[in-house]
């Protein structure tokens, strides 16, 4: 490299090792300005509104946009979020979480009940997805009640501030970026309220409100929203939707399309003469061409004219087209982080596939639910320290211990996650409480009105006597089956559905077959060629991938519980036939398998033989 060189590669970028920071290299592609300045200048106020006002369009126009943000927010929040005490005073802490969940919930925001804390919650997510940001003002009505009020993103902003450095007020000599006032550090103090007018504007600490955003930037300072990386693609999305709307809507209007020698209406046909809506009679003149019959008209050509009346072919939008605008619609949710199937298209999902995206789905709910903790914390712990203060609660040293219920877990099989919770609660690992919290309710809740409907249904004859703990003596809930090692487990409640459904077991099956290729079909033929390839793939020998099989797979369940449901669902000489096919449950795939057998999806490690639960997540291929 001469000296020349030398100065070009060191002030243009020449690196022959990275092609990016080439300048030559980069000289074959568009121009593009370089962006590194803080998050704050790359995106100012302006860019910032724009931004704003593109997503806050989005979510009002474009399904997929509103449906992927509302449902994290559903899964997020759900009918959950009950405020829990967990300070040491247990009576204290039952009487807070009544006045929490009966008075102060219900009227926690300043504009009443329609907008409950609940509610709130919901709107933070929302707001924090399409907005990138919201603000939580803790306030309180005119006679002392604790209030919170939530104040959308485009009410903070700066004007007339050029450098950014407050000249007077209350915080002079402090730096404010975009509405936001930071210190030497970049923590927030205060922010900037607009007004109508300039002299409308006002700060408020950030000790009375509350800001919300997922941080992306180390230096972020106001929150962007979630389908940033994706405005330009969804606005061309919708254009080009509305387009091919366009094009239907003109396709549809079109009946027939007529061939004749004059390329457009004959003018010699009466018909293009009379009223709109009036029909020439039949025979009434010889020239006229049309015959009334019900709901239509017929026509009649000349023969050998070459006239002819022809459908017109709608085939908009095209396979191109559709895949296109699928292709947009990915990009956008996979940017977003929450999977694409889940909002627009689940339709080639299998069932391997479909645990999977639900535990990404299930990740984005938890960061969800991880930001907003510590902001419902922070308003409970303000309303019960208001309420203390104004004598509704008595005083306690530790007023700000809280957590909250958390909504159910998002899962492939309800039921199979029922009949889980119901295992989980007979061996002692949860609790009813901890239950009945995913579904927004209490205990002490529940068992009053159980009590009370079991009350009215013995007035009424249909609920038999109880013994002293309340258990019927003459009519009590079935046994629980027992196995080999006792696991107090109801078959028809708690067994895979696969096991139980033939119709289940070989959807899932023939999807191991596609994916997976699971065989051989005849174990016990050579399969010479079925074992070679199997070899190919592992890169080892015949022998050695002929040990690899379904009977000693990490994912192969032959545990008590799953053979006896494997049993209950063959029904009679259940025991001939599972011992003859040496058959297991794939927690891969969710079907019923045979030992001898294998797949692509072989995990060292296995079988299970225990009744112990196991991480799917994890199994999946």
């Amino acid at each position: 490299m001469n000296k020349l060189q030398a100065t070009a590669a060191k002030w243009l970028g020449l690196s022959y090792l990275v092609d990016a920071a080439n300048y030559q290299m980069r000289l074959r592609r568009p121009i593009e300005a370089p962006t590194v300045n803080t998050i704050a200048k790359e995106v100012n106020q302006s860019d910032w509104l724009t931004l704003l006002s593109d997503s806050r369009k989005l979510y009002c126009n474009l399904g997929p946009v509103t449906g992927a943000i509302d449902d994290k927010a559903t899964y997020s929040i759900g009918r959950a979020w009950n405020p829990i005490y967990t300070g040491q005073d247990r009576e204290w802490g039952k009487t807070a979480e009544k006045w929490l969940r009966e008075e102060w919930y219900p009227m926690a925001d300043a504009r009443g009940s329609m907008f409950n804390f609940k509610t709130d919650l919901f709107l933070m997510s929302v707001c924090t997805d399409r907005d990138g940001e919201i603000y939580i003002f803790l306030t309180q009505s005119k006679d002392g009640w604790p209030q919170i009020q939530l104040l959308p993103a485009h009410m903070i902003g700066q004007r007339n501030v050029p450098d950014g450095i407050l000249r007077e007020g209350p915080y002079k000599g402090l730096r404010m970026i975009q509405g936001v006032v930071t210190n030497d550090v970049g923590r927030a103090v205060a922010y900037q309220i607009l007004g109508e007018i300039a002299a409308a504007d006002y700060f408020l600490s950030a000790r009375d409100l509350i800001q919300v955003f997922d941080p992306r930037w180390p230096d972020q300072v106001r929150g962007f929203p979630v389908f940033m990386h994706a405005l330009l693609d969804l606005k061309d999305l919708r254009t080009v939707q509305g387009y091919e709307k366009m094009a239907a809507q003109i396709m549809s209007s079109i009946g027939l399309i007529e061939w004749n020698e004059q390329g457009a209406p004959d003018p010699g046909d009466p018909m293009n003469l009379l009223t709109r809506g009036v029909t020439a009679q039949p025979n009434s003149l010889p020239s006229v061409t049309t015959q009334d019959f019900t709901g239509g008209t017929a026509h009649f050509f000349r023969s050998n004219s070459g006239s002819k009346l022809e459908g017109l072919k709608n085939d908009r939008p095209g396979i191109a087209v559709s895949e296109f605008m699928d292709r947009l619609i990915r990009n956008a949710c996979v940017g977003a982080g929450w999977p694409y199937e889940l909002t627009w298209d689940a339709s080639k999902l299998g069932g391997a596939n479909v645990r999977l995206l639900i535990a990404k789905a299930m990740r984005a709910v938890e960061d969800r639910q991880d930001l907003l903790l510590p902001v419902a914390r922070r308003c409970v712990g303000y309303a019960v320290a208001k309420a203390i203060k104004e004598g509704i609660l008595q005083p306690n040293d530790e007023w700000y211990a809280w957590r909250f219920t958390l909504p159910a877990r998002m899962t492939a099989d309800y039921g199979r996650q029922a009949a889980a919770d119901l295992a989980d609660y007979q061996a002692g690992i949860t609790n009813l409480g901890d239950i009945l919290a995913e579904e927004g309710k209490d205990l002490a809740t529940h068992i009053k009105e159980r009590a009370e409907e079991n009350g009215m249904l013995r007035e009424a004859g249909m609920l038999p006597e109880t013994n002293g703990n309340g258990v019927s003596s003459t009519h009590t809930m079935p046994e629980l089956p027992k196995y080999d090692n006792a696991a107090q487990v109801a078959v028809d409640a708690s067994c895979p559905i696969e096991t139980q459904d033939v119709k289940a077991n070989l959807i899932n099956r023939s999807e191991a077959i596609d994916i997976a290729r699971y065989g051989p079909a005849n174990p016990l033929q050579p399969n010479d060629a079925y074992w070679q390839a199997k070899a190919d793939q592992f890169k080892t020998t015949i022998a050695e991938a002929k040990t690899m099989r379904c009977g000693n797979c990490a994912g192969f369940n032959q545990s008590p519980r799953i053979k006896a449901c494997i049993d209950a669902g063959i029904g009679a000489d259940a025991s001939e036939v599972e011992m003859a096919g040496d058959l297991g449950y794939c927690e891969v795939f969710d079907f019923k398998c045979a030992a001898k057998r294998t797949c692509d999806a072989w995990i060292v490690g296995g079988p299970i033989t225990n009744d112990q639960s196991v991480d799917q997540t994890t199994l999946t291929k």
